[in-house]
């Protein structure tokens, strides 16, 4: 955390910079970002790459918020911060307290940061555990420094958890580029097509990025992901588009589809994060919401 502006590339911004619309005055608000290489925490009771001894398992799912005019030559960004967490098979306790950090920053240079606790409660022998903090309320001058300063928010880890942390992104990000090329048809051609024979009512879409998939569908439609970056018009052709700016597990805990969108889900994509766990509780809360048909 000492060089911040060497980790520029491994931020993920969240939407927070410069959100004045309508009326009312101009607003240079600093951006709030999730420092990737902290954006998870994994305690383990031996070896950090054994599976059996991971303690629990916790990442940031999102952060949702908004910035506003305070006072007379102020601004107030006014944020919460969604984490999940998984209960490992060498755990010996139902409750844990991990750390998580808020620092403000210019440049490479570190202005305030403070660091705040997160609890998991794994009740009644729950492996999943889903927690929300309460509004973090930041106060800047309305002035074009602001406008330059970041808000950076991750697991505050330990030396060995960075390491670890470090390996398991080194080993895992070429995979991208191993699925890039391969002789089938391209998935949104495929979804295109289930879009036509199936002509769902209701569409479900986890992991939205540029829009390219949710442009495809005509039904009303849900939305969910952390950091939306539409380059085109989504909203043609639709009754309804819902968007949702957060994490998927962050989204189930605290909406439901049903509600939202009036009736169960008949299609649905899950495009989230690529790993297996994240995946089979995206398809485990989809399916909940979806028809038997879906």
């Amino acid at each position: 955390m000492t060089r911040i502006a060497r980790l520029a590339a491994l931020l993920a911004p969240l939407g927070l910079a410069a959100c004045a619309s309508g009326p009312g005055p101009k607003l240079d608000c600093p951006q709030v970002a999730m420092l990737q290489q902290a954006d998870r925490l994994v305690r383990v009771a031996g070896a950090a790459d054994d599976v059996a001894a991971r303690i629990v398992d916790a990442w940031v799912t999102g952060v949702a918020g908004k910035c506003a005019p305070h006072g007379d030559a102020g601004e107030r960004v006014v944020f919460r911060i969604g984490f999940a967490a998984t209960r490992g098979v060498a755990a010996r306790q139902n409750r844990f307290t991990l750390p998580y950090f808020v620092a403000i920053t210019e440049g490479d240079r570190i202005i305030a940061k403070q660091v705040y606790p997160v609890r998991f409660d794994f009740r009644h022998g729950a492996t999943q555990a889903v927690a929300t903090t309460k509004p973090i309320r930041l106060d800047f001058p309305r002035a074009p420094r602001s406008a330059a300063q970041q808000v950076l928010v991750g697991f505050q880890l330990t030396p060995a958890e960075r390491a670890a942390a470090r390996a398991e992104r080194a080993m895992t990000i070429a995979a991208p580029e191993v699925m890039a090329h391969h002789a089938g048809a391209d998935y949104l051609d495929c979804l295109r097509r289930l879009h036509r024979a199936l002509a769902p009512r209701r569409y479900l879409e986890i992991g939205v990025w540029r829009g390219e998939s949710l442009a495809l569908a005509e039904a009303e439609s849900l939305a969910i992901d952390p950091d939306f970056q539409l380059d085109r018009d989504v909203l043609a052709g639709k009754p309804a588009c819902h968007l949702y700016s957060c994490g998927s597990d962050d989204f189930f805990a605290r909406h439901d589809p049903l509600a939202i969108l009036g009736g169960p889900v008949d299609l649905a994509f899950l495009d989230g994060m690529h790993r297996f766990e994240f995946l089979l509780r995206d398809f485990i809360n989809t399916s909940m919401s979806a028809t038997a048909a879906a």
